[in-house]
């Protein structure tokens, strides 16, 4: 475990492979945002932003590399906060070498995050603190009631911990050679940026839709991507009866409340749930239950830790051990460029319910979140709720927006009331 006023700090072990794959197409980040009712003051963010900081040390680091691994080093340069622009998940640049942003529109405050740095449960955590502080600045008069890290507690080591080596089980990882998923095709964003479609439902209509079908949330959301894949990319399609790639999905697990960890850092496991789609008229109950009873077995076996462990098993290889750091980027980029994402062909990130105190409920309106698309993972989606608001956002590296629209038609005709927002990336593909 490191000291919580260490002044460097090791990349957990799922972090080490975003700084060797970042590139010009892969950014390696995604976004959590709060939209507040009243415009943001962007004076006092930056106020909130410059108190709070110095409790979070593992977020006040820069990226540093070492002889056989990356490293995050402590950051002396000051953090400034910046307005928001149209560059949606794209790559942190200028930023004193901070690998996070805090960006500002509207009545939006957004954390836009390198995921080296942590994952969705660690970003949002410290997003309720940022406003936390930030409306307390406004003269608000708030309770954290244990649900926010303030200014006034104590970092501590297990906030810092790799808990991936922690509870590392060598028994049980994944070992076993994984057939290569069925890949979305469109056309690239010539320009570089990312497409997204947001969609705003009711949480209480999506639970009684999910609940009707015997399925939680996340379950149905995951059978109506893996149905409208079909839909637009397969049925009909002249290739569909050779097509032998399943469709997959891979679905992150927060792992901190199956394992007692308190880290700030990644610590996820993953399942994977799909079928093959390479025949005519599969019905919609027919890959419901199959999500289901996929997600069910994986859960119960706890499979999901399995990824995770691999994780560690990597790290522990000896001869990578001993390899120097620029022949371990060599090994990882060929990997990464003749398999990538090829085992997935999607991923759906589900963070689930995010608490505020009573106190600081009147202030906000929605969460919001997102994960950025790449060349190697043209179609992503992040999903979370705040009270009676749900979120659920596609971010593409393609212009093509057929397979979103057709998540968004399915859930409308079953009675569930959307509002649709869009940064129309794809009307500048076709200017350009």
């Amino acid at each position: 475990m490191q000291k919580a006023n260490a002044r460097w700090y090791k990349l957990d072990n799922a972090a080490k492979i975003y700084p060797v794959v970042y590139s010009k197409t892969n950014s390696g980040t995604f976004i959590v945002a709060a939209n507040l009712y009243e415009p943001v003051i962007p004076k006092l963010l930056q106020d909130a932003i410059n108190k709070l900081l110095p409790r979070f040390p593992m977020f006040r680091v820069k990226l540093k590399k070492g002889l056989f691994w990356y490293y995050l080093n402590y950051n002396y340069k000051p953090f400034i906060i910046k307005p928001a622009t149209d560059d949606f998940c794209g790559h942190i640049r200028n930023n004193n070498d901070y690998l996070f942003e805090v960006l500002y529109r509207n009545n939006t405050i957004t954390l836009h995050i390198f995921h080296s740095l942590t994952d969705g449960t660690g970003a949002i955590t410290f997003l309720k603190s940022i406003v936390y502080k930030y409306l307390n600045l406004k003269g608000y008069q708030l309770t954290p009631d244990n649900l926010i890290i303030t200014e006034q507690s104590v970092p501590t080591g297990a906030e810092l911990e790799d808990s991936y080596l922690k509870y590392y089980n060598k028994s049980n990882r994944k070992t076993e050679k994984e057939r290569l998923a069925f890949q979305i095709k469109g056309e690239p964003l010539n320009f570089g940026g990312t497409g997204a479609i947001l969609g705003w439902l009711k949480t209480s209509q999506l639970h009684d839709l999910a609940k009707t079908n015997n399925a939680t949330i996340t379950a149905y959301l995951t059978a109506v991507i893996i149905y409208s894949i079909y839909q637009t990319q397969i049925k009909g399609r002249t290739f569909i009866k050779e097509s032998t790639r399943p469709v997959k999905v891979l679905v992150p697990v927060n792992l901190r409340i199956r394992m007692f960890s308190l880290t700030l850092r990644n610590f996820a496991g993953f399942i994977k749930v799909g079928m093959q789609l390479n025949r005519e008229n599969i019905t919609f109950e027919e890959i419901l239950q199959t999500v289901k009873n996929q997600l069910t077995e994986q859960i119960n076996t706890a499979a999901y830790s399995k990824y995770a462990n691999s994780y560690v098993y990597f790290e522990k290889n000896f001869f990578l051990r001993i390899c120097p750091l620029v022949l371990k980027n060599l090994i990882i980029k060929l990997a990464y460029h003749f398999i990538g994402n090829r085992l997935n062909t999607v991923q759906f990130s589900n963070l689930g319910v995010i608490s505020f105190p009573e106190s600081v409920q009147p202030y906000i309106k929605s969460i919001q979140c997102a994960l950025g698309a790449s060349k190697t993972s043209l179609l992503n989606c992040m999903a979370c709720s705040y009270l009676d608001e749900f979120n659920i956002t596609f971010s593409r590296f393609i212009a093509e927006k057929d397979i979103e629209r057709e998540c968004f038609r399915f859930l409308t005709t079953n009675n569930l009331n959307i509002t649709i927002e869009s940064n129309y990336m794809e009307q500048q593909n076709e200017i350009l």
